[in-house]
């Protein structure tokens, strides 16, 4: 697929931009209410926000592309480049489902026993990522230190 952008209404009125780039994406009924760039994961028909804190909201699919509603067709976006002038990640890092916020990315590893490790993105930029989810390689963090 080739490029195709969004325009949407931040704060203070302020229109951004914001550009998928060879994009592959699902549609796929939300089961609860999710945001758009939140990491989802798939529950029987629904996706749901992924959770790195709580193996049973895990394996992670992609990211959800808008925010819906709960019952709402959602499209989620499983593999390609996304622009987001909003974002501020570090260049060449991974970027990681959270195991402290719901449905948030991180470049921080989790690493507190129980938690789980998928990684989701590479930040190509700043503001741009490469969405490719690992599958199937998940691991429960152990600490060796509590």
């Amino acid at each position: 697929m080739g490029s195709t952008s969004y325009y949407v209404i931040g704060p203070r009125q302020i229109v951004q931009q914001i550009v998928v780039t060879e994009l592959q994406y699902r549609t796929i009924n939300a089961g609860e209410p999710v945001n758009q760039w939140e990491i989802v994961f798939q529950d029987g028909t629904f996706v749901r926000q992924a959770a790195g804190d709580n193996p049973n909201r895990m394996d992670a699919v992609g990211l959800a592309r808008q925010q819906v509603g709960s019952g709402v067709p959602v499209d989620v976006v499983i593999r390609g480049r996304i622009t987001n002038p909003t974002w501020a990640w570090t260049s060449g890092s991974f970027l990681y489902v959270s195991d402290t916020v719901s449905g948030a990315m991180t470049h921080t590893l989790p690493t507190a026993s129980g938690r789980v490790v998928q990684r989701l993105a590479l930040a190509l930029t700043t503001t741009q990522i490469e969405v490719n989810p690992q599958r199937g390689k998940l691991r429960i963090a152990v600490s060796i230190f509590g």
